[in-house]
This record gives structure tokens, C-alpha cells and sequence, in this order.
């Protein structure tokens, strides 16, 4: 068992080999890598822990600084791996990638965390579940989820976040919702999803039933796909007249 903490300064892994934590399958215990400040550059893959004993736990926690990943997240159970976002900056720089796939991590929010892909047209997959009550920043690429997705807030700042039914059947309107008018949100589903608030650019909108077809054209046009999203709380002040 260990634990690795990175306050300041960049740790910087080689692009030969992979960083493999615990991977023997023999092993029973606990590691942790904490990042707190500073830069990890992991320029290849990185290896959790294979093992069928749930006495195994596996973790990176980042709460601050700025991690980028050249490589995949790889294990073998949900139950032993662990990725809690608390904070910081996280960019994904394999494109076209599926992050941590879904049975074999669980992934956290506990914090505000911001995550880009490494250029702006650059796609990244989560077939994972994202639960927490921190908030998620898209600061740039495309993003594409087909798990579930209940966090404190989400805020699309630039690209595009993609919704898939699988995340709009987990939804339970707790998640407050934030898209600058350069950006998209894209549902890939059909009926509805809940969210707790809207809000686009600096306005926050009311709650009702909003789709690429339905309501404003300021928010319209920032929702794309077949789906609609239901917002419960808000109030919309509409249109000011003047009559003289």
C-alpha cells in the first residue's frame, strides 16, 4: 500500500512505457496518486489494478493543477478503480478515445473541474458514470457521453457536449446547466432530459421544455439533435414594451 502526492512541480511520465500502479494480479492493497497542484503529464498509458478482489482500491484524485493524459485509463473491475475530479484542469489528447470505460472505473465530481481535449477538434468518449456535486467546464473539443451523468453543474463553454439516451434515462434534474452562445449542446436522444437551470451566455431562461425546434432562437440555437430538455426552476422576465 502507498500513497504518491504531487504538490507543485511537473511529474512527467515516459512516452516508452506505461505507469502502472498496482497491476499484479496477486496484489491486495490500497494506492493513491493526489494531485494537489503542479502538472502530470502522462504521455502513455496508465494501469490501475487487475484484480477479482474487491480488497483492492486504486485511486487518482486530482484537486488541483493541470493533468493531461497522451495515453488510456486501463484496469479490470469497477469496484477497485477510482478517478475523483475535484478540481483543476484535466485535458484528453487522445482523440476519438473512450476515457476509462465504464466497468471498469467509477468516476467522481467533487469539485469544479475544468476538461479539454487537446485541440479543438479533437473527440473524446465517457461510457462512464459521472456523479458528484462539483461542476464540469467543456473549455475546448467535443465530448460525447453515453453514461450516466448527474453532477452539480454542467458549463459548456466552447465545442460541443453530445448526450446520449442511456444519460438522459439516468437524469434526475439535479444538474444545473450552462452553455455560452458559441457553443452546443447536442441531444442524441429522444423525449426529454431534466436539468435543475438554464442558462445562455449571461441570461438565465425559464423553466419550461426547450429543444433545437422549440422556444427562444437564443437557446435554440444552441441545442442540437432530436431531443428536448426540461428545465424545473427559473424564471423567464420575457420582453419589455414600451407603449407610448
Amino acid at each position: 500500500s502507498g500513497r504518491y502526492v504531487l504538490n507543485y512541480g511537473t511529474l512527467k511520465t515516459s512516452s516508452t512505457y506505461k505507469l502502472s500502479f498496482m497491476e499484479s494480479a496477486m496484489t491486495l492493497g490500497t494506492f493513491e496518486f493526489v494531485q494537489n497542484g503542479g502538472t502530470f503529464q502522462a504521455m502513455r498509458n496508465i494501469m490501475f489494478g487487475r484484480t477479482i478482489d474487491s480488497k483492492l482500491k486504486v485511486s487518482y484524485t486530482i484537486n488541483g493543477g493541470r493533468a493531461e493524459f497522451n495515453g488510456y485509463f486501463d484496469g479490470t473491475i469497477r469496484t477497485c478503480n477510482f478517478i475523483n475530479f475535484n478540481g483543476g484542469e484535466v485535458a484528453f489528447k487522445v482523440s476519438g478515445s473512450n476515457f476509462a470505460d465504464r466497468q471498469y472505473f467509477t468516476v467522481a465530481v467533487g469539485g469544479d473541474v475544468s476538461f479539454e481535449t487537446g485541440t479543438a477538434a479533437a473527440n473524446v468518449r465517457f461510457a462512464n458514470d459521472l456523479t458528484g456535486v462539483g461542476t464540469i467546464t467543456f473549455a475546448k473539443g467535443n465530448f460525447f457521453f453515453s453514461g450516466e451523468l448527474n453532477v452539480g453543474g454542467l458549463n459548456i463553454a466552447a465545442g460541443s457536449v453530445t448526450l446520449g439516451a442511456n444519460t438522459a434515462l439516468a437524469a434526475t434534474g439535479g444538474t444545473a446547466l450552462t452553455i455560452d452562445k458559441s457553443a452546443t449542446l447536442n441531444l442524441d436522444y429522444g423525449g426529454e432530459m431534466s436539468f435543475k437551470t438554464l442558462k445562455v451566455g449571461d441570461r438565465r431562461r425559464g423553466a419550461r421544455v426547450y429543444s433545437a425546434a422549440q422556444g427562444p432562437l437564443a437557446v435554440r440555437s444552441v441545442l442540437g439533435g432530436d431531443g428536448a430538455i426540461r428545465i424545473l426552476e427559473g424564471n423567464d422576465p420575457g420582453s419589455v414594451i414600451s407603449v407610448k
